[in-house]
């Protein structure tokens, strides 16, 4: 009996890992919106600097815009619509 509680702690610990891995396309979300947020908006620059073409950039950002609306009770949907807001 001690083998088979064993093993379960040990499927609840790889279980629990698991939950905690990031995919690779929220990182690659993550990386671009932090960039852009540094780069203070300009597409052009985060582009450059994460080595993707504008074009690229203008169609991750409107993949997101289309997640944030399809998941709008998501915590931060509304960074989605704007990711950065630009001072006045």
């Amino acid at each position: 009996m001690t083998d088979l509680t064993s093993r379960v702690a040990q499927e609840r610990e790889r279980l629990q890992a698991v939950e905690r891995l990031v995919s690779l396309a929220e990182i690659e979300r993550k990386t671009i919106l932090s960039t852009l947020e540094l780069c203070r908006g300009s597409r052009e620059e985060t582009a450059q600097r994460l080595g993707i073409s504008v074009s690229t950039l203008y169609r991750r950002l409107a993949e997101y815009r289309r997640d944030a609306k399809g998941a709008s009770t998501r915590p931060n949907a509304e960074a989605f619509q704007n990711p950065i807001k630009m001072a006045g």
